[in-house]
């Protein structure tokens, strides 16, 4: 039965397919190994052996395969659903980093094996079970590496260049948003720096008798509050009802200090 395939991907529709297959195969693949190892003849033969390398080898072979089987069948199918993969970069970085490990994880084990098989294989013991491993590991390998060329066809389609595109735009807009602000906190800034001197410093400025006015600390405050929040709504029209608003408060409550 074929997969319904998000909208914003239909032009990738093949890949997609191909990703859910494989997630299909490894949820599989993993109730394979777990079948598998809970047999009690496959650990009976290896534990035989008495060997501790070997059954170390053999037990870190199985929980490698059978955890990469787990989570490639949990992560592969999250890209057909927008809300477990609303940005595609993210999800093709996920899967490129674990690939990374688990190509590098499972060569290693397989090494290891081969060397241990080839060491004991003269005295006669069973290695069929192990071989058994070591090709299904193999298989999971080839299809690990095989995922670069769909993760680069995802890195192609219309939704990751709109994704590229709209992340390279984003700084431009966050730094438009952001200067009006600074832009009407410095000169909020600058305002109340005047202000504040003509009250205290500058003898002749027409301020100074508010430094004498018996409410003369509610007159000030509420002269430094009106300030930015009339210059900050000036800059900021989305803010202005607010800012203005409380402006108007500032005002009232510096009238009635007034009195």
């Amino acid at each position: 039965m074929a997969n319904k395939i998000r909208q914003d991907l239909k032009d990738i529709s093949n890949t997609i397919n191909y990703i859910l297959g494989l997630a299909d195969y490894f949820s599989d693949k993993a109730r394979e190994w777990t079948k598998w190892w809970n047999d009690n003849n496959t650990r009976t033969n290896i534990y035989q052996t008495g060997d501790k390398g070997l059954i170390q080898a053999v037990e870190q072979v199985y929980a490698s395969g059978v955890e990469t089987a787990g989570s490639l069948s949990e992560l592969l199918p999250k890209i057909n659903s927008i809300k477990h993969c609303p940005r595609l970069k993210n999800y093709v970085s996920d899967i490129r980093k674990r690939q990374r490990n688990w190509i590098a994880d499972d060569e290693k084990l397989l090494s290891r094996c081969k060397k241990i098989i080839s060491e004991k294989k003269s005295y006669g013991v069973d290695f069929s079970d192990v071989e058994l491993m070591m090709r299904w590991h193999k298989e999971q390998l080839k299809i690990l590496k095989s995922l670069d060329s769909e993760l680069a066809v995802i890195e192609k389609s219309e939704r990751y260049k709109i994704e590229e595109q709209k992340q390279l735009r984003e700084p431009t807009e966050t730094e438009q948003k952001a200067k009006p602000i600074i832009i009407a906190i410095i000169v909020s800034l600058s305002i109340i720096s005047v202000f504040v001197l003509s009250v205290w410093y500058i003898t002749f400025a027409p301020f100074t008798w508010i430094k004498n006015h018996p409410h003369s600390p509610g007159i000030q405050a509420s002269v430094i509050f009106l300030i930015p929040c009339l210059i900050v709504g000036y800059f900021k029209p989305n803010w202005r009802k607010w800012c203005w608003g409380s402006a108007a408060l500032a005002l009232l409550v510096g009238l009635l200090s007034l009195l």
